[in-house]
């Protein structure tokens, strides 16, 4: 029992690892071998910091430590050296990890960026930063699917990398690729219809205009630029 309270440090900083926004995304793709070496390395740091943290605690408020344990020592609980002060850290790893995430992921807090959009650009596909790129720019994306049709639209909403296998557009028009010479063809716009439904409550809060695409259906995606188009056709 005393030697398995040291796993305490590694579960600590496994947990850290794996769910801190800024981290998980990285680490989710190393081996296991790699992962267990980062977590017992970010584990040392952690408790290292929490003893450093109950020294300052001490000297402020001496009798805060001694009282503590006083009464969870009347808790029915095998007494084991350190038990409490590992379970303490792992318990205030985990609150502070979502303290944290939900701190930033609520807003784009001291310059940082929004952990989704870091993430996408460090570790995403190059599906996924296009399509990050054009959310952020408001330019318009379009996609060419494996049955030669093409969906043009914007995108408002991404995911982090690789936790969807599908891809979510608003269109704002569509055609489809000449099979003879894959030239474009636009056929349906659907501005109007757009146009209704961003001024419509009713209809924007009970109806959603997105389609969804299968990522392993996409042939190409890249910016589109009406302009251009028409100029070359």
């Amino acid at each position: 029992m005393t030697y398995t309270i040291w796993l305490f440090p590694l579960i600590s900083g496994y947990y850290f690892l794996s769910n801190f926004v800024y981290s998980k995304h990285k680490y989710e793709r190393l081996d296991k071998d790699r992962l267990i070496f980062h977590s017992i390395i970010y584990g040392i740091f952690i408790y290292l910091y929490l003893y450093l943290f109950r020294i300052v605690l001490e000297f402020y408020h001496p009798d805060f430590i001694p009282f503590l344990y006083k009464n969870l020592y009347k808790l029915h609980v095998l007494k084991v050296d350190y038990l409490w002060t590992c379970l303490f850290g792992f318990i205030i790893t985990v609150t502070l990890t979502k303290i944290i995430n939900f701190i930033l992921e609520k807003g784009n807090y001291y310059c940082l960026p929004y952990p989704t959009f870091r993430a996408i650009e460090k570790y995403g596909d190059d599906l996924e930063i296009l399509l990050k790129d054009c959310m952020l720019k408001g330019l318009l994306v379009q996609t060419t699917l494996k049955n030669n049709k093409v969906y043009i639209g914007l995108v408002e909403s991404v995911k982090p990398p690789n936790e969807e296998k599908f891809v979510k557009i608003v269109p704002l028009m569509s055609g489809y690729r000449k099979s003879e010479n894959k030239k474009l063809k636009l056929t349906t716009d659907y501005f109007d219809a757009f146009d209704l439904y961003k001024s419509s409550p009713s209809k924007s809060n009970n109806f959603s205009m997105e389609i969804i695409l299968n990522k392993s259906e996409i042939l190409s995606a890249n910016v589109f630029d009406l302009e251009i188009y028409e100029a070359f056709n």
